[in-house]
This record gives structure tokens, sequence and C-alpha cells, in this order.
């Protein structure tokens, strides 16, 4: 029997992906509610422990948070997080080291949760030197090399790549290289766009009542999450939505997934939107159409940092971003992480709020026409 690696490389946010802090660490970002996206990655070879391992090569930033999300899978021994590799010579070390005939080298933003019963399979089927991977015919950043091919590709790699330059030169390389595409059994959830990445999520409200779902999302539904249950108020109301651990409502939720933490206030409504990890939106607010990514300032709060009265987002689906046409499109508004918006504010339908501005900037700035972008300036 064939034995696979599936390493996984860090994915620092790409500068066409906007919306997320530039010192984010893809392997801990939020997905799926209550998982994180090291968690998809770590579900892909829990029915296939028999015959693959999964290596997690992370700056030393993210290393320790993504052991501790980690931690809650069962077999952690077949589950390891490394410090990226400091130069080609380092990398091609290890994997001369490693007992195993095939490698799945993957970029941690390039999203496939493996069908359990056909992966295995997959696997052990002959494939040609280097391959590289779709899911559902779509590109991956995913490739899967035999051993002697992916240490001929390192000793090519120029003496002076290191670190992050030795990977980005390897990537490039199996790009150029492969040999042919296989489609992985299972289902693509992103791909490095936003509207993918929406679209993953909104998908969660479908999944629930699919043939497919046991099979597909079921290995998650042991882990235990980070939070306390949900919790609905009085004032609060909820139709065809997901709540994830921790959510307080006391407003309505239509067609929407929240993540953990979300705190909805009296008065307000959320529709056919997905809002991330403890952001807290205040009374007579209305998102419609939204996408409202994490809130990971440290320090316990009480206060909203999408403040009352905020209005983001409306119905118009024709609408693209003027700056991000390909990663905001379908009227879809974009709120980017750790962003604290003042009372009143007025986002239009594709408008695109940049992360981490100072609150100062908002503060003048409290009406986005459709389309458009608030973005820090150069100097700041």
């Amino acid at each position: 029997m064939k034995h696979c690696s599936y390493l996984v490389f860090e994915q620092r946010v790409m500068p066409e992906i906007p919306g997320i802090t530039r010192s984010v660490s893809f392997a801990s970002f939020p997905f799926w509610g209550n998982l994180h996206i090291a968690d998809i990655h770590a579900g892909n070879i829990i029915s296939v422990l028999h015959m693959a391992d999964l290596w997690f090569f992370l700056e030393p930033d993210a290393a320790a948070e993504t052991e501790k999300i980690l931690r809650k899978w069962k077999k952690p021994e077949a589950i390891s997080v490394l410090p990226a590799p400091a130069s080609g010579k380092e990398l091609l070390s290890w994997i001369r080291e490693n007992k195993s005939e095939l490698f799945l080298l993957a970029s941690s933003g390039s999203l496939v949760l493996t069908d359990p019963d056909d992966f295995g399979r997959f696997l052990q089927a002959p494939h040609a030197d280097i391959v590289k991977l779709t899911a559902q015919m779509s590109p991956m950043t995913m490739y899967l090399v035999k051993k002697k091919k992916l240490i001929a590709l390192i000793l090519g790699l120029k003496d002076e790549d290191s670190g992050k330059s030795a990977i980005s030169s390897l990537f490039k390389r199996l790009d150029s290289d492969f040999e042919t595409l296989e489609d992985l059994p299972g289902k693509m959830l992103y791909n490095m766009t936003i509207m993918e990445l929406f679209s993953a999520h909104m998908s969660l409200l479908d999944s629930f009542h699919s043939p497919d779902y046991p099979n597909l999302a079921g290995r998650f539904s042991r882990l235990s999450p980070e939070y306390g249950e949900a919790y609905v108020g009085e004032t609060g109301e909820v139709f065809q939505s997901f709540l994830a651990a921790g959510c307080e409502i006391h407003g309505t939720v239509k067609n929407s997934v929240l993540f953990p933490g979300v705190f909805i206030a009296q008065d307000t409504l959320v529709e056919s939107s997905v809002v991330m990890t403890d952001n807290r939106i205040g009374p007579g607010s209305t998102i419609e159409n939204a996408f409202i990514f994490p809130y990971q300032k440290q320090g316990k709060r009480d206060a909203y940092n999408i403040s009352q009265g905020t209005k983001i987002g409306c119905r118009l689906k024709t609408a693209k971003n003027m700056k991000y046409p390909d990663q905001l499109n379908d009227g879809l508004s974009l709120i980017g992480m750790n962003t604290e918006l003042p009372p009143g504010s007025v986002i239009g339908a594709a408008c695109y709020i940049a992360p981490d501005l100072p609150s100062e900037t908002l503060a003048g700035y409290n009406t986005a026409r459709k389309g458009t972008c608030a973005e820090p300036k150069k100097s700041e």
C-alpha cells in the first residue's frame, strides 16, 4: 500500500485578496462557522490515516494557533505542525527522510473537501510523476508528486532561494512541469476568490438537506466548539439560517450564516449574509447581501463594532466593485477584518471597506456609494 504525505504550506494573504489583515495565517482563518481552514485539511485525511499523514509548514507566529486548533482532532500523531523550511536544502532533507512514496503539496488557501470513500482509492491509483489537481474540474494550487520527482525538482531550485522564495519557486516549477490534470474526488470550497469563499459558507444552508452532507461534512460534527451554545432572545427571530456556537440573537436573521460569538442587537435585520467571528452589530441596523470578516482585536468588549443604525448592502444583484470586479460582484459588499463602523454608516452594494482602518478614518466616511472602496491612504 502506497503511503502519502499531505503537505500544507502557509498561504499568506495575496495582494489581490481584499479584506484580510496581512499578518493573518490562512490555516487559522475561520471557516464554516465553528471550524477553521486547518480543520478542512485535517478532515481530508481522517478516513485514510492508515495510508496518509498531514503536515503543516507554518511561520512561527501561526504555528501555535494552528496547533491549538488541531488538538481537538483524534489521532494527533498523524497531524503535525512544523516551522516553514528556511531553505530548499532544509525541505530536501525533510523529504528524503520521509518514508512516503507520494506527496500531496497544497497551498493552505486551496480548499477541497475530499470524499472520504473515494480519497483513499484515488491515492492508491496509478499516477504520473507530477499531477496538478482539480476539484469539480476547477484547477487548484494542489499537486500530487512522486518522491523521486519531488527531490529532483527541489535540487533544481536556485541556491539563493530560501524560505518563502524556495516554496514559491517550487510551486512555480510544479505548475510548469505537471504532466496531467486529475480531478480530486470531493467538493471545491475555496480557491482564492471572495465570491467562492462567500458561496462556500452559504452552501451550509443547502448542505443540511443534501444526501451527501453526512458523507462530506459529518466528519466535523464531533469536534467540540470553542464557544457555548447559541442563544436567541425574546425579540430574536431566525429563519433558514446557520448559527454557530456562542451567537446571541435579539434581532432578525434570515437566510444567513453566523460564526461564533456574533451578537445581533434588537431591531436589526441580517439577511442573505455571512457574518464571521465576534462581530457585534448594533440596534436598528440592516445587513443585506454582505460578507463581514472576523473581528479579532484582543480583549473583552461590550461595544458594537458595527454601530447602531448601520446599513450595509442591498438586494441589487448586478453591481460590481470598481476596483475588485472579479472578487466582489453580484452586489456583494465586503467589510474587512477588525472594522469599526460609526453610527449611521451607509455602505452600498458591492462596496469594500478595508481591514484595520483607523477609527478616525471611518468616522468621516460614513457613506459608501455603490461599487466604491474605503481603503487606507498610502502613507497610512
